[in-house]
């Protein structure tokens, strides 16, 4: 069970890779959505795996204790409040206040990345390395070009994802002004006051966001990918984004400093590094290594 964090309609990240591969190995998944609604109390989205719009409800029925996996240490007086079988801790990203806590009561911690599990192995020596994966089926599959870039001309540059407080806006802004044309399309919602910078900018398109299905579409309709994370923001660094694993699979140059992107954009590009890039991501397609990721279920008989 996946206690109400976010909503499952939303951007697909780490824990519903991890909870789909729960399913996929036997188990019952309840993820519950953060949204509570009056009007329906469960919801099936996929076999095995049913969407709680009623929290509260859950708690006052007579359900037989589940493994609990989080991801947001204030979850922890909701969570005291239900009886369980174990309780999974996964650092996905800098830890956040509350964190301390999570450690010490959690029976197992995961890690997304090194650089997390180097931070939380002082408190939780026995915390494990869970690392991302790549869909990479998912992404490598280039679908029908969406309307919202075929209007555009190229060259294009798309960023996918949350525009959040750990993505360098005045780069974008920089880039977009320095070179106009060039059409820099952000396929997600944006979530920083920082954009308001953008404002005015005409090769600025926020096409907003879109449901996981869509989004390789995206990617592969464009000439680059970006990934530009603040150098200063704690989240950027100590994480191993999805994102990029996913860039990799669809076979376009992946800029991450866009002081470099009129470069690629010309045309110099290392075409034998994309193709490494690209079987990278294939080592880590979803089948095996999200697979390898949520052994830890299998702890636990179906």
């Amino acid at each position: 069970m996946y206690p109400p964090t976010f909503d499952w309609h939303r951007m697909v990240q780490r824990p519903h890779h991890l909870l789909w591969e729960a399913a996929r190995a036997g188990h019952v998944v309840i993820f519950c959505n953060a949204t509570k609604r009056t009007d329906r109390v469960m919801e099936t989205v996929a076999e095995r795996v049913y969407v709680c719009h009623n929290f509260e409800v859950l708690l006052g029925s007579k359900m037989p204790r589940p493994i609990v996996y989080f991801t947001d240490p204030s979850q922890l007086p909701l969570l005291a409040r239900m009886e369980r079988e174990r309780l999974v801790f996964d650092v996905m990203d800098k830890p956040s206040d509350g964190a301390g806590e999570a450690l010490r009561m959690a029976d197992e911690v995961w890690c997304a990345s090194e650089a997390l599990l180097a931070r939380v192995s002082g408190q939780r020596a026995d915390a494990r390395l869970v690392p991302n994966a790549c869909d990479f089926a998912h992404w490598a599959n280039p679908g029908t070009e969406p309307i919202a870039a075929a209007v555009l001309p190229h060259p294009r540059v798309a960023y996918i994802g949350r525009v959040a407080d750990w993505v360098d806006v005045p780069a974008i802004c920089k880039a977009a002004r320095d070179m106009p044309e060039v059409h820099f399309l952000l396929v997600g919602p944006v979530e920083t006051k920082a954009f308001v910078e953008a404002d005015g900018i005409q090769n600025i398109h926020c096409v907003g966001e879109h449901f996981y299905p869509q989004l390789p579409a995206f990617a592969h309709a464009c000439d680059v990918v970006i990934a530009p994370y603040r150098a200063d923001n704690e989240v950027a660094r100590a994480a191993d984004p999805i994102k990029l694993w996913n860039y990799r699979a669809v076979g376009r140059p992946i800029v991450t400093d866009l002081a470099q992107l009129g470069a690629v954009l010309g045309g110099r590009v290392d075409a034998s590094a994309i193709a490494a890039a690209r079987d990278l991501a294939q080592a880590r397609r979803w089948s095996d290594s999200w697979r390898a990721a949520a052994a830890t279920w299998e702890a636990v008989s179906a």
